[in-house]
């Protein structure tokens, strides 16, 4: 207490240090989609912001409101629309040092406050414009209230109000604070049979009236959430997003313990030891002999699971959602270190301040691994707006990214391919379905630049590169590298752009007895631009249906078989059936388009030929099994030019 007390002006230094952090390179990075999302989404009017919060991402509108008055305010520039994290993020801050000193004294709340001003993960979400900074700062707030406030003998029923306050404000920041709401709940619960039984023993009787305001404040929050809860899941069955193959709860909870020490995806050799820090910062809560101590662990712990089993039921998980957590553990090192440093001061000091340093470096080594760095959407689009000529197009997929890029190169010149507002995995494109995007929207065009992003979920066989491909005619497209994680290509054609037919002409007849069921149907082939004889290669397009989960190898084959009138075989060309992304485990149905290149005799004669196409997979060594009808199209090889 001496060493505290001695040096008081290390809070706010702390502080300052604490938001100097967050603060510099604030915009040193592109936004990446969620966030570009966030700040399009809040250009709209204050009407829309509330009631589409709940349709288009099945969450509670708040940051959205208070994002919305501050970039009227101050503007939404990537400094600006990141500022409200970070003012949230440096309250979370102040808060952690009294929720610990109250645990464990002055020392603990200055070790929790270094802690937290440097901790990774919520340094990270307090440079996003998103909501993960709020929703933590009022979770955490709730539980400040409930261990510093509510959970004393002589609480007040303001106490109460307060606490059910930040509940539902937190709740309305983020539906996953529901889950920091329902661990409090828990340990409430505990506490009010824990002291009704003792009064039982005791034979105090009217025991029941100090139950009522606690009672009270849990049906308000219970009321407003679950009308809250039921609204949003009436959006569910429409909602793109939800992922309908879950994922597995062991590795999920690991990840998410993870995620608590460092910020999103961490390596796989680093989440043993993320895991290993967060379980000894869990044991020694548990060993202090604190009811309040307790508290927090309990919550911290049901929190984190609450929130890795809703991960793994939805299928859907993302690192970030670990943040609303980590101020309670943060609190908790500082417990351990705090109470530590009073009775062994010289091992425990020495501990702590190498804790300390590493946890620094971890904030440091996260913002300097190229591995943590945002999309590079501003660069994108500054590149493709300084070289695109006048008569060429931007091209998105998957679409559902056009809000971030938009932001950095305007409402026009682009085309988003599907048009979703958010990623729909349902809306998987097949020829028939990108075709008439790229028909209407690139008509006349002497180009296009293709910018990808997921586009492995919207495009797995990647028709609309193919279909590019086919306007340049064997004009080598440009890939341009440099901007993290995206894919941009420029495809120049060979003549301005020439619509292709939509529907796509089958001229096919497919064999529906040919092969086993496995998932797998045939739409038809078309062959584009009949070979001359003489030329090398055959064009041609195939087009199938993968029901969802049927699990086929990714090495599944096509075997392409152009036989002539008499029945012979005068070429064949074995391929992939499509890009392998779309095939193994497919969560929904998806239609496969695509497009192979066949070698043909150069010798081969003029004449009306038929194509064959044979899916089949390897039933060993020397054997094939096919896997679906065969389809048999007609094909022609053209007179040869004089």
């Amino acid at each position: 207490m001496r060493f505290a007390s001695r040096r008081v002006w290390l809070a706010p230094i702390l502080l300052l240090a604490a938001f100097v952090v967050r603060v510099i390179g604030l915009d040193a990075q592109s936004f990446w989609y969620d966030e570009g999302y966030s700040v399009m989404f809040v250009r709209h009017s204050l009407g829309h912001v509330v009631g589409q919060a709940g349709p288009l991402e099945l969450n509670t509108p708040l940051y959205y409101v208070v994002l919305f008055v501050w970039t009227r305010l101050a503007g939404d520039s990537e400094f600006s629309a990141r500022l409200v994290s970070v003012f949230a993020g440096l309250l979370t801050v102040a808060l952690v040092a009294p929720l610990a000193s109250r645990i464990a004294g002055r020392p603990a709340g200055l070790w929790a406050l270094a802690f937290i001003a440097v901790w990774p993960v919520n340094v990270a979400v307090s440079q996003e414009a998103r909501m993960y900074a709020l929703v933590t700062l009022l979770a955490f707030a709730s539980c400040v209230a409930l261990v510093t406030r509510c959970l004393r003998e002589d609480a007040r029923p303001v106490d109460w109000v307060v606490w059910a306050g930040l509940c539902i404000a937190a709740f309305s920041a983020h539906v996953l604070a529901a889950f920091i709401i329902a661990a409090q709940v828990v340990v409430i619960l505990a506490r009010l049979l824990a002291s009704h039984w003792r009064a039982r023993r005791a034979g105090v009787s009217g025991i029941w009236r100090v139950f009522r305001i606690p009672v009270l404040a849990i049906s308000a929050i219970a009321l407003i959430t679950g009308v809250w809860t039921l609204w949003l899941l009436s959006f569910r069955a429409a909602y793109g997003t939800s992922f309908s193959d879950p994922l597995d709860l062991s590795q999920t909870l690991m990840r998410s313990a993870a995620s608590l020490v460092l910020p999103r995806n961490l390596p796989e050799s680093l989440i043993p030891h993320a895991v290993a820090l967060t379980s000894v910062i869990v044991l020694g809560l548990l060993m202090i002999a604190s009811p309040q101590a307790h508290a927090v662990m309990v919550v911290s712990l049901i929190g984190l699971i609450g929130i890795a089993a809703f991960c793994a039921l939805t299928g859907k998980y993302a690192a970030r959602y670990s943040a609303i957590v980590a101020p309670l553990l943060v609190a908790g090192m500082g417990v351990t270190f705090g109470g530590a440093t009073s009775r062994r001061a010289r091992l425990a000091l020495p501990a702590g301040l190498v804790c300390l340093t590493l946890a620094a470096l971890g904030m440091w080594a996260w913002r300097a691994d190229p591995l943590y760095a945002n999309e590079d959407f501003r660069g994108a689009a500054a590149f493709v707006r300084a070289q695109a000529r006048p008569d060429e197009r931007v091209v998105l997929v998957s679409g559902h990214f056009a809000p971030v890029f938009a932001y950095y190169y305007g409402d026009t010149g682009w085309i988003a391919v599907p048009d979703d507002p958010v990623l729909d995995i349902s809306h998987v494109l097949d020829y028939d379905l990108a075709a008439p995007y790229l028909n209407r929207e690139l008509a006349g065009a002497s180009g296009a630049w293709l910018l990808e992003w997921q586009q492995d979920v919207i495009d797995p066989t990647h028709i609309v590169a193919e279909l590019l491909r086919r306007q340049a005619q064997g004009r080598a497209y440009q890939e341009i590298a440099g901007f993290h994680n995206l894919r941009l290509r420029h495809f120049r054609f060979a003549q301005p752009y020439q619509p292709m037919p939509s529907p796509v002409p089958l001229q096919s007849r497919v064999d529906a007895d040919a092969g086993p069921a496995r998932g797998l149907g045939a739409l038809g082939c078309h062959v584009f631009d009949s070979p001359r004889a003489g030329d090398a290669t055959l064009e041609v397009a195939c087009f199938w249906t993968l029901a969802r989960f049927s699990g086929l190898p990714l090495d599944t084959r096509v075997s392409l078989r152009l036989v002539n009138s008499a029945g012979a075989w005068v070429a064949q060309s074995d391929q992939y059936l499509a890009a392998p992304y779309g095939l193994p485990n497919a969560t929904v149905d998806k239609s496969l388009a695509a497009f192979y290149v066949m070698e043909i005799p150069p010798d081969l004669p003029a004449g009306p030929y038929t194509l064959q196409a044979v899916p089949y997979t390897r039933a060993g060594p020397e054997e094939t099994l096919e896997i679906a009808p065969r389809v048999y199209t007609p094909a022609r090889i053209a007179p040869g030019a004089r």
